[in-house]
């Protein structure tokens, strides 16, 4: 029984031991806390000088010139204020973009940067910082550029809805780009082509804005084209035509037979044509004579004729078999 007591009262002074030492411990690092605490306060409160990097944009170059050497993407500003104005105003500074109009220098060896003309200054001001150091030109080179207009050309990969087909090519507006750059390179488009891009066509009239593809070492103008399409409901049908002769002089001294002497002409048009079956008078199955190798015993027809609109044109069968007999 003593023996169970003096173990207990043991058990109670390590415990007031350690609940003394942790409160010791935890007293420890309030202190510091408070301490980094109003370091930051005091360091808040230091007037300094601080550094930023701002991305800088250009626009509005006349289009018949182009720039030289390249002009900087990004300039330093140095700040003077307090640490805390400024890690308040840096929010601000990470968004921020320095905008220059060309159109208003170009004329000119330099950009010149005016403190009260920089956007974001104001905005600097109301965080009670002061804007002591920036580049004040900016050295801008120029020259006059050849100028090319060249036609739009697709590279669209375009799915259509089953049972529809395109009446007629894509549209473009505008059909025709503006190209600006060196002559050299120029001289080596002859059009101008849209992104690879996946479009899918509903059907009837669909319209997209389409970019195009970034100029390398020019201007393009402009930078998106709207990509027209007209698709209908497609049906297939068939006409049988009497095959024609032409050229048949190297037989002169025998007959050219051809056979079948019909043949089936299958093709493809929309819904709404399937009633004017007259557009169809036209369209001719013939065979050039001259073009036969005597030695062959198959001959290619060739069909003509038809509306553009019409597609998939094919003929069965579509080879021809032939015979030449002396006279």
């Amino acid at each position: 029984m003593a023996k169970a007591t003096y173990i207990q009262r043991l058990n109670e002074g390590i415990e007031k031991k350690s609940s003394k030492k942790l409160w010791v411990v935890f007293r420890f690092l309030v202190c510091v806390l408070l301490a980094f605490i109003y370091w930051i306060f005091e360091k808040s409160l230091n007037i300094d000088k601080f550094t930023f990097v701002i991305p800088v944009s250009y626009y509005n170059l006349p289009v018949k010139y182009q720039l030289a050497e390249p002009l900087p993407n990004k300039l330093t500003f140095k700040f003077m204020g307090k640490a805390g104005d400024f890690l308040s105003a840096q929010w601000m500074l990470n968004s921020e973009t320095l905008k220059v109009d060309l159109s208003k220098h170009y004329q000119k060896k330099n950009i010149e940067l005016k403190k009260e003309t920089l956007l974001f200054k104001r905005k600097v001001r109301d965080y009670n910082l002061d804007l002591v150091e920036y580049t004040l030109r900016i050295p801008l080179s120029i020259r006059e550029a050849s100028i090319s207009v060249v036609p739009v050309r697709s590279d669209l990969n375009v799915k259509i809805k089953e049972g529809f087909l395109e009446d007629k090519p894509v549209e473009f507006i505008p059909n025709s780009v503006t190209l600006v750059g060196d002559t050299s390179i120029l001289n080596d488009f002859g059009g101008w082509y849209t992104i690879n891009k996946e479009i899918e066509l509903t059907g009837g009239a669909d319209t997209f804005t389409i970019p195009l593809v970034s100029g390398l070492n020019m201007k393009v103008s402009p930078e998106n084209v709207k990509a027209v399409f007209h698709t209908s409901k497609y049906t297939e049908m068939e006409v049988q035509k009497e095959i024609s002769i032409s050229d048949e002089s190297q037989f002169l001294n025998g007959k050219l037979s051809i056979y079948p002497n019909k043949i089936k002409v299958k093709f493809v048009v929309p819904i709404f044509m399937v009633g004017n079956l007259s557009v169809f008078k036209n369209v001719k199955v013939s065979i050039d004579a001259s073009q036969i190798n005597k030695d062959a015993q198959w001959i290619t027809p060739t069909v003509t004729g038809f509306p553009e609109y019409v597609r998939g044109i094919r003929c069965e069968p579509p080879y021809l078999q032939f015979l030449v007999t002396q006279n």
